[in-house]
C-alpha cells in the first residue's frame, strides 16, 4: 500500500508526548512489517524538520533527517 506521510503524522510518530504518539506509533510498526510504501514532498520534509526543532529539540531533527532523508528509502 501507499502512504503519504504528512507533519501530523511525523510529529505523532516522533513526539511521545503526543496524544496521537501510541496510534502513530503502532501504524508506523505495521508499515513497516507490511512493506508499504511511505513517502512524502520535499516542502512537508522541510516544514518536519522547522516544526521539530521548534517543538522538540535540534537532536530531535538530526534522528528524523538521519533516518528520513530525500531520495533515500527509509524503510529499509
Amino acid at each position: 500500500m501507499k502512504i503519504f506521510l504528512d507533519i501530523s503524522a511525523f510529529l505523532a510518530i516522533l513526539d511521545a508526548d503526543d496524544s496521537s504518539h501510541p496510534q502513530a506509533k503502532k501504524i508506523w510498526l505495521k508499515c513497516l512489517e507490511e512493506d508499504d510504501m511511505l513517502f512524502t514532498s520535499s516542502s512537508v520534509f522541510f516544514e518536519t524538520m522547522a516544526l521539530i526543532q521548534f517543538r522538540l529539540s535540534l537532536e530531535a531533527v538530526r534522528v528524523f533527517t538521519k533516518i528520513i532523508s530525500p531520495g533515500k528509502n527509509f524503510l529499509g
